[in-house]
């Protein structure tokens, strides 16, 4: 194994998890096998003390150990968010970021929280509706700005609901790649973007985080989705993003009654 003199430790860990969420297909072996490589080196490049007896085999042992721990974690929170997620790939490694079909994958880019968690980060309280009822999940993503954006999931008629919550600092792409041109539809008495896919093929919506409004970019969120998203913004410049296997006109309804 060869040394790196620029090591970062396990920031770089979070970074090749991050990686490997926003792929938008299952990786080949090749591609699993790089990753590990790469996780295992970044985590034997951190700067902490080895205690002289351990060898360099049993060092090996404990990088592979740790590696493995990195994308059970990722896959188990992908279970948690979606139980139907089940697929293996090739390989036999489970791949978290593909969303079922048409839903956007948010969960994969954010982390599960308790509503104390998001309500103290973000101040969003994740709404009640008499269509969707009391949300079921909720996710939260800490940026690099002072800012984090959020997520909760609600049931309608037995179907997954996703609603992304993003600050005013936070400008969620309407023109993604590879996708037609967003319809306008009305969200209450708000304008909003209805975004669909081409072809039945994911796409990539790349959220870009700002170190304030108007200012510029230190971070990103990436979400893949299947099927329809809807998006829409406040008057004090919050953007929301609602996706699910329901029809556009659900979407829209669904939206629109929320408070």
């Amino acid at each position: 194994m060869s040394e790196v003199s620029s090591a970062r430790g396990p920031g770089q860990v979070a970074g090749l998890v991050e990686l490997g969420r926003a792929l938008d297909r299952p990786p080949s072996g090749a591609e699993v096998d790089a990753i590990l490589g790469l996780v295992a080196r970044r985590v034997a490049e951190a700067p902490r003390p080895v205690p002289a007896p351990v060898s360099r085999l049993r060092r090996g042992v404990l990088v592979v150990s740790v590696a493995a721990t990195v994308l059970a974690v990722s896959v188990q929170v992908t279970r948690l968010a979606n139980p139907r997620v089940s697929a293996p790939a090739p390989t036999g490694v489970e791949v978290a970021g593909v969303p079922q079909r048409g839903q956007c994958a948010g969960w994969a880019a954010m982390a599960p929280a308790t509503a104390t968690e998001v309500a103290d980060r973000t101040g969003w309280t994740p709404p009640s509706a008499s269509a969707l009822g009391e949300p079921h999940g909720l996710f939260l993503r800490v940026t690099r700005s002072a800012e984090s954006a959020a997520m909760a999931t609600y049931q309608f008629r037995g179907k997954l609901i996703s609603v992304e919550w993003y600050p005013a600092n936070v400008v969620v792409d309407l023109h993604p790649p590879g996708v037609p041109p967003a319809d306008n539809v009305l969200v209450g008495r708000r304008p909003g973007h209805l975004l669909r896919e081409a072809d039945g093929r994911f796409y990539r919506v790349s959220s870009h985080v700002l170190d304030q409004p108007g200012g510029e970019p230190v971070d990103e969120v990436v979400v893949f989705c299947t099927g329809s998203r809807l998006v829409w913004t406040t008057d004090d410049g919050v953007s929301y993003a609602m996706s699910g296997p329901v029809s556009d006109e659900d979407l829209v309804r669904l939206a629109g009654s929320l408070p």
